[in-house]
């Protein structure tokens, strides 16, 4: 999305017009970024107007804008060239390392007239740059589009020819030319799977008399040889822009202020739109309609239009046909495949219907989309916003696992078949072998009252350092976004430990840090909250105690002391029947297990345990103490973990368990910014 790409003010410092009034010089601050650069000038038209606006009789009129923009980029090389005797050079900028299309685009320049006069005679001309050798025939993928196919590498091999001897200097390889059976000077260099990264170039040429140079490239796949596109050589000092664009959850759109994504997603997913039987989006829906993942980049008026004006648009990858059949039936839907004699023919409501094709007597493509009419002038102007706010906005995207963190590999995604076997079993099917105190509360709806969460971190501690684990800041940040999506729900955060205010206005504290302000002292808050009916979320570190371990122990049920004992890798949680665990059997994390912990599990439920030196290990578990409720969760060391649906749906239940709410209230969240595969 263009409009959504920050625009910044380049100061110019200077400006001067060659003495033939043929060259505009423009001296500015370092440009070193690879974006469109604009340079707004006044136009002639204007500058005529200026002059003829007091003359009796003016000339005719003049049309054009009175100001024009120039794009400028860092394509192009840095080119400098001395003669034999030292005597002469010259340095500037060529927009190409083939000396014909410098000719041609220069033509008319002063400077590089010059440059192509000094060429006759007796020197070297030397030219640095870098070459983009990433994807030169391979086309990029949609952003949000998945295929099933992985292409191979591509193999670029790059090609420098001349009229006279050279030397090159292309990436890690240095060459000098030999020649060929035609006489020219010749030399190349293949790179295999060159990525991303910018490939440095400098090349030296002998010159005087005619001088000829041309760069050509072709890959493995296609021995063509081609002449490389402008944008794909950079001046030296070139750099990838910092400078992204807005993150779709960022950008403001006026239109959807105050919407809410959430009753957005429910509206696209409910049987009254029907949006998800045609539609996939963030890789939720049906696959009969364009997928709308992308939509995050669209402006709203475009998406509103496909929406209002569904047949003024159609998608030419999903047309719908009419298919009369030979027994006089017909079908409207979008034919997906053909293969053996059957087509497969997706209708509006998603139902995929298999036709003999001996039994079509005609397919004729319609005109007319899919999409019915009128679904965007029956919602409200709220419901409006709403749902554009859920298609236009993705607010937590999936946080990009680290290759490795501790020797550990992170897990492979979740699949969505997973979770949803997990979702499928009610919660009444589990049930405790004990009634707790407060179990009444779990027949509130999830609308019935608010909640105020206060999630407590802390810095990342001294000896957890590097990424991928421990990243207590991190998960604030983004648990922050991800609760206050919910119905009635508002969040604060705190450092190290909430204020006063905080503890009484709050209804849950979650806390995930190192526990570092700690002291027995601070027993009196964990107290008071828990006798007025507070909950409380410990998340695996946060068990630690530096000092005053028992006490923390006491209303935990266990803590980290002296004598504990932890490991990292592959854990299998094997869970207990209770209502919180409904749908869990046995479930591998990647993560870190701790064990032999302080305390007595005094009045604690285990709710999953893991084996550890040949013995059940509890890792969850609950426990009541007055009016309050502790949910404490060892899991959660690393960073890809708080981004497994399933640990989610876990936490999510204890957070809910924890406040005398429903358990399902917040699971619906479970796959925001979720890793989640096929």
């Amino acid at each position: 999305d263009q409009l959504a790409v920050p625009r910044y003010a380049h100061e110019i410092l200077s400006a001067s017009v060659s003495p033939d009034r043929r060259t505009l010089t423009l001296v500015t601050q370092p440009r070193n970024a690879v974006v469109n650069y604009a340079v707004t000038l006044p136009s002639v038209a204007a500058d005529v107007r200026r002059r003829t606006s007091g003359l009796t009789s003016p000339p005719r009129a003049i049309g054009g804008h009175d100001e024009i923009d120039l794009l400028t980029d860092l394509s192009g090389v840095e080119a400098q060239w001395e003669s034999a005797e030292v005597k002469e050079s010259w340095v500037g900028w060529l927009p190409h390392a083939d000396l014909q299309v410098v000719r041609e685009l220069t033509r008319g320049s002063a400077e590089h007239e010059r440059l192509f006069s000094l060429l006759t005679q007796s020197g070297h001309l030397r030219l640095r740059g870098q070459l983009d050798l990433w994807q030169m025939l391979q086309p990029a993928i949609q952003p949000g589009s998945m295929i099933d196919w992985v292409r191979p590498p591509e193999d670029v091999t790059v090609v420098i020819e001349a009229s006279a001897p050279f030397s090159l200097k292309l990436a890690d390889k240095s060459l000098t030319s030999a020649k060929t059976d035609r006489g020219a000077q010749r030399s190349e260099v293949e790179f295999r799977a060159p990525g991303q990264h910018w490939q440095p170039i400098e090349l030296k040429l002998e010159t005087g008399g005619e001088v000829a140079l041309t760069a050509t490239w072709f890959t493995a796949d296609d021995p063509r040889p081609r002449p490389f596109p402008l944008r794909r050589l950079l001046l030296p000092w070139a750099q990838p822009s910092g400078a992204a664009p807005a993150a779709p959850m960022e950008r403001p759109v006026p239109e959807i202020a105050d919407g809410h994504w959430l009753p957005g997603k429910r509206l696209f997913f409910s049987d009254r739109l029907g949006c998800a039987k045609c539609h996939v989006i963030r890789g939720e829906g049906q696959r009969v309609g364009p997928d709308l993942s992308n939509l995050v980049q669209r402006d709203y008026a475009s998406v509103r239009k496909d929406i209002q004006l569904p047949n003024a648009a159609i998608n030419p990858d999903h047309v719908a046909s009419a298919i009369e059949l030979s027994d006089g039936e017909s079908l409207t839907g979008i034919v997906q495949r053909e293969a053996d004699g059957v087509i497969q023919v997706a209708m509006a409501d998603g139902i995929l219907h298999q036709v003999a094709r001996k039994n079509v007597k005609s397919i004729i493509p319609s005109t007319l989309s899919l999409m019915p009419e009128g679904l965007w002038d029956a919602l409200t102007d709220d419901e409006q916003r709403d749902l554009m706010t859920y298609l236009l906005t993705s607010p937590l995207e999936p946080h990009a696992p680290e290759v490795e963190a501790q020797g550990q590999k992170p897990p492979a995604a979740r699949k969505r078949s997973e979770l949803a076997a997990l979702l499928s079993v009610p919660l009444a099917s589990h049930v405790t072998d004990r009634v707790t105190t407060n179990s009444s509360q779990s027949l509130l709806t999830s609308a019935a009252t608010s909640l105020r969460m206060i999630l407590c971190a802390s810095p990342k501690d001294a000896g957890h350092a590097a990424p991928g684990f421990h990243d207590y800041p991190l998960w604030r940040e983004r648990w922050s976004k991800l609760l206050a999506l919910a119905d009635g729900v508002t969040v604060e955060t705190a450092d190290r430990w909430p204020s006063p205010e905080q503890w009484r206005q709050a209804d849950v504290v979650a806390f995930y840090h190192d526990n570092p302000a700690w002291t027995a002292d601070k027993a009196k808050d964990l107290d008071t909250f828990l006798d007025r009916g507070g909950g409380l979320v410990f998340l695996h570190w946060s068990m630690n105690a530096y000092r005053d371990v028992e006490p923390l122990a006491a209303r935990l049920g266990r803590a980290w002391g002296p004598g504990a004992r932890f490991r990292y890798g592959t854990e299998e949680l094997r869970f207990s029947p209770h209502q919180l665990t409904a749908g869990f059997d046995t479930t591998q994390l990647v993560d870190e297990s701790y064990w032999k912990l302080t305390g007595d599990f005094k009045g604690a439920t285990v709710l999953a345990a893991s084996v550890e030196d040949g013995e059940p290990r509890p890792q969850v578990w609950i426990r009541e103490q007055g009016k309050g409720r502790l949910f404490v969760c060892i899991p959660g060391h690393f960073t890809w973990t708080f981004d497994d649906p399933l640990y989610r749906v876990l936490v999510l239940r204890g957070i809910g368990w924890a406040a005398h709410q429903p358990m399902d209230r917040l699971v619906e969240l479970s796959t925001v910014g979720a890793r989640l595969a096929e």
